[in-house]
């Protein structure tokens, strides 16, 4: 438990996660030409595939309130209403989506 700081909480979530996500990152970087820059994509995407932030509520809730159950369904359900971008040309765009032309 981390304390302290007014940033307590959030380290002590992001230890959740950190194992899971950035000890595979930082192998898969071994042989990298520019790390840094692969980190931050990787990570990125990691992040998207990981679906973290719904994950987190979903665990914030259980920890806070064990006696009601698991959240991850509405987690889940909550991070497909998130994932939506606004173009004020298009209106509403799927989220995860290279929009940029190449």
């Amino acid at each position: 438990m981390h304390t302290g700081t007014s940033h307590s909480f959030v380290y002590d979530i992001a230890d959740l996660y950190k194992t899971e996500l950035t000890l595979p990152l930082a192998f898969s970087l071994a042989q990298s030409t520019d790390p840094e820059s692969d980190a931050r994509r990787s990570f990125r995407e990691g992040l998207r595939l990981f679906r973290l932030l719904p994950r987190i509520v979903a665990d914030i809730q259980d920890l806070l309130e064990p006696d009601e159950g698991t959240r991850q369904d509405d987690a889940e359900e909550a991070a497909e209403e998130l994932v939506h971008l606004w173009d004020p040309v298009n209106g509403i765009l799927d989220g995860g989506t290279n929009y940029g032309e190449e």
